[in-house]
């Protein structure tokens, strides 16, 4: 019989802030030492690589996962968050079933789905968010186990004009118009370095904020679908509780919501 079990599912969680995302919330407070992760994140919104800031390539072992941080402020570091979303994914999986589950989150704020493609010619390499994120599977020999893969990014491609952080986009964003070719380009990396179950793609929300060309990015995502077959499912989010006065983000509830509608 097994005397060290680690984990029994384990998930790649990626995208933008609404993967990334916490709040100082009574609700999230609370950890298990079967819901874990590995390695870590480089700062208080993953940025930073890991030659940088003090973070150590060789900080690579499993830890228990929290994410009773308030992200928002860009202050607070908690290099063990999986986020609000993984969080209580991983709960609903051990109060159902009793699995011990292993989330590594790669997302990152304001980032545009060309931040998250792979060099191709370093795949690894430690200055990318895709490198940073295939580093820590490899290390923890998870790679080749992956149940699903959660992506929920969209917001910084959504207009040709993207305001969004430059700091964060070096490689500019991918606006409707292309992004589904982008997003087949990281769909054929995850094939490449992982071997996974499946995706859930959140499908963004309608909103002022992302005005014209809402109608055309959320059609794109909703292609996917079709264009993966049963590889991809994407997942609605109308009518998600607990949205915040942005109109981009969500408290405790919302996140609740987000992981239960993919349990």
């Amino acid at each position: 019989t097994a005397d060290s079990l680690i984990a029994g599912d384990v998930y790649l969680l990626n995208g933008q802030s609404n993967m990334q995302y916490s709040r100082l919330d009574a609700n999230l407070n609370f950890t298990d030492q079967y819901i874990r992760t590995f390695g870590i994140q480089t700062d208080s919104v993953n940025w930073g690589t890991y030659n940088s800031g003090g973070n150590n390539t060789n900080d690579t072992a499993f830890h228990t996962a929290n994410s009773y941080i308030q992200i928002t402020t860009l202050s607070q570091q908690n290099k063990y968050s999986i986020g609000a979303i993984g969080q209580y994914l991983g709960k609903y999986i051990l109060d159902s079933f009793n699995i011990p589950t292993c989330f590594i989150n790669g997302a990152v704020i304001g980032t545009s789905i060309k931040s998250h493609t792979r060099k191709n010619s370093n795949p690894q390499d430690s200055t990318t968010i895709y490198g940073k994120l295939l580093y820590r599977f490899k290390k923890a020999r998870l790679e080749t186990k992956i149940k699903s893969i959660v992506w929920f990014q969209g917001e910084a491609d959504c207009s040709p004009e993207s305001s969004s952080y430059v700091t964060f986009n070096p490689r500019g964003a991918s606006g409707p118009y292309l992004y589904k070719t982008y997003f087949d380009s990281l769909y054929k990396s995850w094939v490449t370095d992982y071997d996974f179950n499946n995706i859930f793609v959140y499908q963004l929300r309608p909103a002022n904020l992302y005005r014209p060309y809402q109608s055309i990015f959320r059609e794109k995502q909703r292609q996917f679908q079709n264009d993966y077959h049963d590889t991809v499912q994407v997942v609605p989010t109308l009518g998600v509780p607990g949205r915040n006065a942005d109109n981009v983000h969500y408290d405790a509830a919302g996140y609740d919501y987000f992981a239960h509608s993919i349990f």
